[in-house]
Protein backbone atom coordinates (compact mmCIF):
# COMPACT_ATOMS: atom_id res chain seq x y z
CA UNK A 1 0.00 0.00 0.00
CA UNK A 2 1.31 3.45 -0.92
CA UNK A 3 1.22 6.69 1.07
CA UNK A 4 -0.78 9.80 0.20
CA UNK A 5 -2.45 12.79 1.79
CA UNK A 6 -6.23 12.57 2.03
CA UNK A 7 -8.17 15.80 1.56
CA UNK A 8 -11.27 17.39 3.06
CA UNK A 9 -14.16 16.68 0.69
CA UNK A 10 -15.59 20.14 1.42
CA UNK A 11 -12.58 22.45 0.95
CA UNK A 12 -9.86 20.33 -0.69
CA UNK A 13 -7.41 21.03 2.15
CA UNK A 14 -5.17 18.36 3.75
CA UNK A 15 -6.35 16.13 6.61
CA UNK A 16 -3.77 13.32 6.66
CA UNK A 17 -1.35 12.76 9.54
CA UNK A 18 1.56 12.25 7.14
CA UNK A 19 1.30 15.91 6.26
CA UNK A 20 1.62 17.00 9.87
CA UNK A 21 4.50 14.61 10.52
CA UNK A 22 6.44 16.03 7.57
CA UNK A 23 5.83 19.61 8.65
CA UNK A 24 5.84 19.86 12.43
CA UNK A 25 5.06 23.60 12.34
CA UNK A 26 1.81 23.22 10.39
CA UNK A 27 -0.51 22.81 13.37
CA UNK A 28 1.23 25.54 15.37
CA UNK A 29 1.06 28.05 12.52
CA UNK A 30 -2.42 27.42 11.12
CA UNK A 31 -4.16 26.27 14.26
CA UNK A 32 -5.70 22.91 15.07
CA UNK A 33 -8.63 23.41 12.71
CA UNK A 34 -6.87 21.42 9.95
CA UNK A 35 -6.63 18.38 12.21
CA UNK A 36 -10.14 18.47 13.72
CA UNK A 37 -12.29 16.24 11.54
CA UNK A 38 -15.71 14.72 10.94
CA UNK A 39 -16.30 11.42 9.16
CA UNK A 40 -19.69 11.41 7.43
CA UNK A 41 -20.54 7.71 7.21
CA UNK A 42 -22.65 5.84 4.66
CA UNK A 43 -25.33 5.45 7.36
CA UNK A 44 -25.38 9.25 7.88
CA UNK A 45 -23.58 9.24 11.23
CA UNK A 46 -21.29 12.18 11.98
CA UNK A 47 -18.20 10.80 13.75
CA UNK A 48 -16.00 13.34 15.48
CA UNK A 49 -12.27 12.59 15.26
CA UNK A 50 -8.87 14.14 14.53
CA UNK A 51 -5.77 13.59 12.39
CA UNK A 52 -4.05 11.47 15.06
CA UNK A 53 -6.63 8.68 14.59
CA UNK A 54 -5.42 7.93 11.06
CA UNK A 55 -4.67 4.21 11.12
CA UNK A 56 -3.49 3.76 7.52
CA UNK A 57 -3.67 6.11 4.52
CA UNK A 58 -7.38 6.65 3.98
CA UNK A 59 -8.40 4.82 7.19
CA UNK A 60 -9.18 6.00 10.72
CA UNK A 61 -9.37 3.77 13.78
CA UNK A 62 -11.79 4.97 16.45
CA UNK A 63 -12.67 2.75 19.43
CA UNK A 64 -11.67 -0.47 17.62
CA UNK A 65 -13.74 0.45 14.56
CA UNK A 66 -12.06 1.20 11.24
CA UNK A 67 -13.49 3.92 8.98
CA UNK A 68 -12.42 3.92 5.33
CA UNK A 69 -12.66 7.35 3.69
CA UNK A 70 -11.16 6.64 0.26
CA UNK A 71 -13.98 5.54 -2.09
CA UNK A 72 -11.83 3.12 -4.10
CA UNK A 73 -11.29 1.15 -0.85
CA UNK A 74 -14.75 1.55 0.73
CA UNK A 75 -15.76 -2.12 0.54
CA UNK A 76 -12.42 -3.94 0.61
CA UNK A 77 -12.29 -4.68 4.37
CA UNK A 78 -15.86 -5.99 4.51
CA UNK A 79 -15.40 -8.25 1.48
CA UNK A 80 -12.12 -9.68 2.77
CA UNK A 81 -13.76 -10.31 6.15
CA UNK A 82 -16.53 -12.34 4.50
CA UNK A 83 -14.29 -14.24 2.07
CA UNK A 84 -12.08 -15.43 4.95
CA UNK A 85 -15.08 -16.34 7.07
CA UNK A 86 -14.48 -13.89 9.90
CA UNK A 87 -17.84 -12.18 9.21
CA UNK A 88 -16.75 -9.21 11.36
CA UNK A 89 -18.20 -6.53 9.11
CA UNK A 90 -19.46 -4.53 12.10
CA UNK A 91 -15.84 -3.62 12.78
CA UNK A 92 -15.77 -1.60 9.56
CA UNK A 93 -17.53 1.48 8.29
CA UNK A 94 -16.98 3.88 5.41
CA UNK A 95 -17.73 7.41 4.32
CA UNK A 96 -16.04 10.73 3.59
CA UNK A 97 -13.84 12.99 5.72
CA UNK A 98 -14.00 16.75 6.20
CA UNK A 99 -12.75 19.49 8.52
CA UNK A 100 -15.17 20.22 11.34
CA UNK A 101 -15.04 23.93 10.56
CA UNK A 102 -15.81 23.42 6.86
CA UNK A 103 -18.88 21.40 7.82
CA UNK A 104 -19.94 24.09 10.28
CA UNK A 105 -19.38 26.84 7.70
CA UNK A 106 -21.76 25.23 5.20
CA UNK A 107 -24.36 24.60 7.87
CA UNK A 108 -24.20 28.15 9.26
CA UNK A 109 -24.04 29.93 5.90
CA UNK A 110 -26.25 27.73 3.72
CA UNK A 111 -28.48 26.11 6.35
CA UNK A 112 -27.71 22.59 5.20
CA UNK A 113 -26.02 19.62 6.85
CA UNK A 114 -23.96 17.79 4.25
CA UNK A 115 -24.99 14.13 4.01
CA UNK A 116 -23.28 11.10 2.53
CA UNK A 117 -26.31 10.62 0.30
CA UNK A 118 -25.79 14.11 -1.12
CA UNK A 119 -22.27 13.54 -2.35
CA UNK A 120 -21.40 9.85 -2.64
CA UNK A 121 -22.05 9.84 -6.41
CA UNK A 122 -20.37 13.20 -6.99
CA UNK A 123 -16.92 12.13 -5.80
CA UNK A 124 -14.20 10.20 -7.59
CA UNK A 125 -12.18 7.19 -6.36
CA UNK A 126 -9.88 9.40 -4.26
CA UNK A 127 -12.68 11.24 -2.46
CA UNK A 128 -13.02 14.68 -4.00
CA UNK A 129 -15.88 16.29 -5.92
CA UNK A 130 -15.52 16.22 -9.69
CA UNK A 131 -14.52 18.15 -11.64
CA UNK A 132 -11.71 19.16 -9.30
CA UNK A 133 -11.78 22.68 -10.75
CA UNK A 134 -14.71 23.31 -8.37
CA UNK A 135 -12.22 23.59 -5.49
CA UNK A 136 -10.52 26.59 -7.07
CA UNK A 137 -6.86 27.46 -6.61
CA UNK A 138 -6.15 24.90 -3.87
CA UNK A 139 -6.14 22.09 -6.47
CA UNK A 140 -2.74 23.38 -7.65
CA UNK A 141 -1.19 22.01 -4.46
CA UNK A 142 -2.60 18.49 -4.72
CA UNK A 143 -0.17 15.71 -5.40
CA UNK A 144 0.63 12.41 -3.75
CA UNK A 145 1.35 14.68 -0.77
CA UNK A 146 -0.11 18.15 -0.32
CA UNK A 147 2.47 20.76 -1.34
CA UNK A 148 2.57 22.94 1.78
CA UNK A 149 5.68 24.84 0.79
CA UNK A 150 4.21 26.09 -2.48
CA UNK A 151 0.82 26.85 -0.92
CA UNK A 152 2.39 28.90 1.88
CA UNK A 153 4.59 30.74 -0.61
CA UNK A 154 1.86 31.67 -3.11
CA UNK A 155 -1.57 31.43 -1.41
CA UNK A 156 -1.23 30.94 2.31
CA UNK A 157 -4.88 31.84 2.90
CA UNK A 158 -6.09 28.47 1.53
CA UNK A 159 -4.73 26.86 4.72
CA UNK A 160 -6.52 29.27 7.06
CA UNK A 161 -9.69 28.65 9.04
CA UNK A 162 -12.69 29.56 6.82
CA UNK A 163 -14.72 30.59 9.87
CA UNK A 164 -12.28 33.45 10.42
CA UNK A 165 -10.67 33.95 6.99
CA UNK A 166 -13.03 35.71 4.56
CA UNK A 167 -11.12 34.75 1.40
CA UNK A 168 -11.13 31.04 2.14
CA UNK A 169 -14.75 31.24 3.25
CA UNK A 170 -15.74 32.83 -0.08
CA UNK A 171 -13.87 30.14 -2.06
CA UNK A 172 -15.62 27.27 -0.26
CA UNK A 173 -19.11 28.80 -0.39
CA UNK A 174 -18.71 29.59 -4.10
CA UNK A 175 -18.29 25.86 -4.66
CA UNK A 176 -21.04 24.63 -2.35
CA UNK A 177 -23.81 27.21 -2.79
CA UNK A 178 -25.04 25.81 -6.17
CA UNK A 179 -24.59 22.21 -4.95
CA UNK A 180 -26.61 22.78 -1.77
CA UNK A 181 -29.33 24.42 -3.86
CA UNK A 182 -29.58 21.17 -5.87
CA UNK A 183 -29.54 19.04 -2.69
CA UNK A 184 -32.50 20.99 -1.27
CA UNK A 185 -34.43 20.81 -4.54
CA UNK A 186 -33.73 17.08 -5.02
CA UNK A 187 -33.65 15.21 -1.66
CA UNK A 188 -31.80 11.85 -1.51
CA UNK A 189 -33.59 8.83 -2.94
CA UNK A 190 -34.86 6.25 -0.41
CA UNK A 191 -32.60 3.45 -1.71
CA UNK A 192 -28.80 3.32 -1.09
CA UNK A 193 -26.87 6.20 -2.63
CA UNK A 194 -24.32 3.98 -4.35
CA UNK A 195 -25.17 2.44 -7.71
CA UNK A 196 -26.49 -1.13 -7.65
CA UNK A 197 -24.24 -1.87 -10.65
CA UNK A 198 -21.23 -1.75 -8.29
CA UNK A 199 -22.37 -4.82 -6.35
CA UNK A 200 -23.20 -8.50 -6.99
CA UNK A 201 -26.80 -9.66 -7.22
CA UNK A 202 -27.95 -10.51 -3.70
CA UNK A 203 -26.01 -7.75 -1.91
CA UNK A 204 -28.11 -6.07 0.80
CA UNK A 205 -27.56 -2.51 1.99
CA UNK A 206 -29.29 -0.02 4.27
CA UNK A 207 -31.07 2.68 2.28
CA UNK A 208 -31.44 6.35 3.07
CA UNK A 209 -34.92 5.56 4.41
CA UNK A 210 -33.30 3.18 6.95
CA UNK A 211 -34.84 0.12 5.27
CA UNK A 212 -33.02 -2.81 3.67
CA UNK A 213 -32.52 -2.95 -0.10
CA UNK A 214 -31.27 -5.83 -2.22
CA UNK A 215 -29.53 -5.85 -5.61
CA UNK A 216 -31.59 -7.69 -8.22
CA UNK A 217 -31.11 -8.18 -11.94
CA UNK A 218 -34.20 -7.19 -13.92
CA UNK A 219 -34.03 -7.28 -17.71
CA UNK A 220 -30.25 -7.74 -17.43
CA UNK A 221 -29.96 -4.54 -15.42
CA UNK A 222 -28.97 -4.37 -11.75
CA UNK A 223 -31.27 -2.27 -9.58
CA UNK A 224 -32.08 -1.75 -5.90
CA UNK A 225 -35.29 -3.42 -4.75
CA UNK A 226 -36.84 -3.09 -1.29
CA UNK A 227 -35.88 -6.24 0.64
CA UNK A 228 -38.82 -8.19 2.05
CA UNK A 229 -37.10 -11.47 2.89
CA UNK A 230 -35.91 -13.02 6.13
CA UNK A 231 -33.25 -11.22 8.17
CA UNK A 232 -32.02 -13.95 10.55
CA UNK A 233 -29.14 -14.94 8.25
CA UNK A 234 -28.02 -11.32 7.86
CA UNK A 235 -25.29 -11.18 10.49
CA UNK A 236 -24.00 -7.87 9.15
CA UNK A 237 -25.17 -5.01 6.97
CA UNK A 238 -23.93 -4.35 4.32
CA UNK A 239 -24.40 -8.00 3.37
CA UNK A 240 -22.29 -9.33 0.51
CA UNK A 241 -23.08 -12.77 -0.94
CA UNK A 242 -20.07 -15.04 -0.44
CA UNK A 243 -18.25 -16.23 -3.56
CA UNK A 244 -17.65 -19.60 -1.93
CA UNK A 245 -21.39 -20.16 -1.53
CA UNK A 246 -22.10 -19.19 -5.12
CA UNK A 247 -19.35 -21.56 -6.35
CA UNK A 248 -20.77 -24.45 -4.33
CA UNK A 249 -24.22 -23.75 -5.78
CA UNK A 250 -22.80 -23.87 -9.29
CA UNK A 251 -21.07 -27.17 -8.51
CA UNK A 252 -24.26 -28.67 -7.11
CA UNK A 253 -26.18 -27.55 -10.20
CA UNK A 254 -23.55 -29.09 -12.50
CA UNK A 255 -23.69 -32.34 -10.48
CA UNK A 256 -27.46 -32.46 -10.80
CA UNK A 257 -27.18 -31.90 -14.55
CA UNK A 258 -24.57 -34.66 -14.92
CA UNK A 259 -26.72 -37.04 -12.85
CA UNK A 260 -29.80 -36.29 -14.94
CA UNK A 261 -27.78 -36.86 -18.11
CA UNK A 262 -26.51 -40.22 -16.79
CA UNK A 263 -30.06 -41.25 -15.88
CA UNK A 264 -31.39 -40.33 -19.32
CA UNK A 265 -28.56 -42.27 -20.98
CA UNK A 266 -29.22 -45.36 -18.84
CA UNK A 267 -32.94 -45.16 -19.68
CA UNK A 268 -32.13 -45.02 -23.39
CA UNK A 269 -29.86 -48.06 -23.08
CA UNK A 270 -32.60 -50.01 -21.27
CA UNK A 271 -35.09 -49.14 -23.99
CA UNK A 272 -32.65 -50.20 -26.75
CA UNK A 273 -32.09 -53.57 -25.00
CA UNK A 274 -35.81 -54.18 -24.85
Amino acid sequence: MGLWDSICVLCGGPVASQAYMRDGETLKKYGKWLGNLYIITSTEDIVKTDYSKEYLPGEYKIKDKIYTITPVHWHINQKISIEFGTENVKKYSYGVVCHQNCYKLIYKSLKHKIQFANICRLINDMGYITPKSKYGIIKKYWDQFFNYELAVKNNEWVLKNPLSNAKNKTRILKMWRPLVKKFKKNPPRPSPCESATNFPVGAIFLGYNKKLWIVKSINRRKIWVLYKGKTKHLKNIPYYPSRKKSKSKKKSKSKKKSKSKKKSKSKKKRKSKR
